[in-house]
């Protein structure tokens, strides 16, 4: 029996975090999970429409037009309908509507924060960000730094249980070369630091 999971995602334009889910999604192992993607602000025309459906992954979307109430209603009635074991936003201002959505049923909220937790939160405006910051309660983010800001920003609009889950790698993207043996070998980094 399959694990089923229902990912909330805000669009699936050219984005980065739209680009994880793919990969997410191609990379999963089908006969131990059973994956749909609902999308909080469909278009057609986005690129990762076409590229998500020849996945055979379920897409579903919400009446054009619909307000945020609405749109927290419907997507509140799809998880009951689905029954997903695991609701998991994947844009940070789909968080709130992730934990609403899996409320009162069997469904294990997941959150992200796919940024800077402080900038996200701001930019998602005051209420919403608020909300988004704090339910559900259990958040994965893409990098230590956005982890470690949540962790510090303090106050009670933050995730209880912020994980670190770093981006996955298309490695067919990267072409690989033999390394030459009979010339010296040099491998440069360049990282900078940002003080906290």
């Amino acid at each position: 029996m399959s694990c089923r999971f229902l990912y909330l995602v805000g669009q699936l334009h050219t984005g980065g975090l739209e680009r994880q889910l793919y990969y997410l999604l191609q990379a999963m192992d089908r006969e131990r999970y059973s994956p749909a993607v609902a999308v909080w602000k469909y278009q057609d025309k986005d690129i990762h429409v076409p590229l998500i459906r020849a996945l055979g992954v379920p897409l579903h979307s919400f009446t054009p037009g619909f307000s945020r109430t609405a749109r927290l209603a419907a997507f509140r009635s799809l998880v009951k309908h689905l029954e997903p074991e695991v609701v998991h936003s994947y844009s940070f201002y789909t968080n709130f509507a992730a934990y609403y959505g899996a409320r009162g049923t069997d469904a294990v909220a997941v959150g992200s924060i796919r940024n800077d937790f402080i900038l996200d939160k701001k930019w998602t405006g005051l209420l919403l960000g608020r909300l988004s910051a704090r339910w559900p309660a259990q958040q994965i983010c893409n990098s230590s730094r956005a982890a470690e800001n949540a962790r510090q920003s303090g106050g009670f609009f933050v995730p209880g249980r912020p994980f670190v889950v770093r981006n996955g790698l298309d490695l067919k993207r990267f072409q690989s070369s033999p390394v030459m043996t009979y010339k010296t070998t040099r491998i440069l980094a360049w990282f900078y630091l940002l003080s906290a």
